[in-house]
């Protein structure tokens, strides 16, 4: 199992996100954090995929959508081989300059 690595952005995001998500969407959050902290993959449905733009790009860092709550409800981490780092999380809009990202492909 891999240990987690929390980026301060993350924590500072992960008081907005409750705020706009919910406990429900905050939940589906930590299931999708327990499935890679184990080295697995995500189900299709939440549309993860390298993150190839911007800062993110050629680094490793991967993007995935909590769909429960709205497809627009993102995580930003970066695996390793011992640990999960857990970069940010939000909105598209947050997250990612106007025109970065202008859609999430598989």
């Amino acid at each position: 199992m891999k240990k987690i690595k929390e980026t301060i952005d993350f924590k500072e995001s992960l008081a907005i996100c409750r705020t706009l998500y919910g406990t429900f969407g905050i939940s589906e959050l930590y299931s999708i954090i327990a499935i890679l902290q184990q080295g697995k993959k995500l189900n299709p449905r939440y549309k993860d995929h390298n993150i190839n733009y911007g800062s993110y790009k050629d680094k490793n860092y991967r993007d995935c959508h909590i769909v429960s709550v709205n497809d627009d409800f993102v995580l930003i981490y970066k695996p390793e081989k011992f640990q999960l780092i857990l970069v940010n999380a939000g909105s598209h809009e947050k997250l990612f300059p106007k025109g970065s990202h202008n859609k999430c492909k598989k």
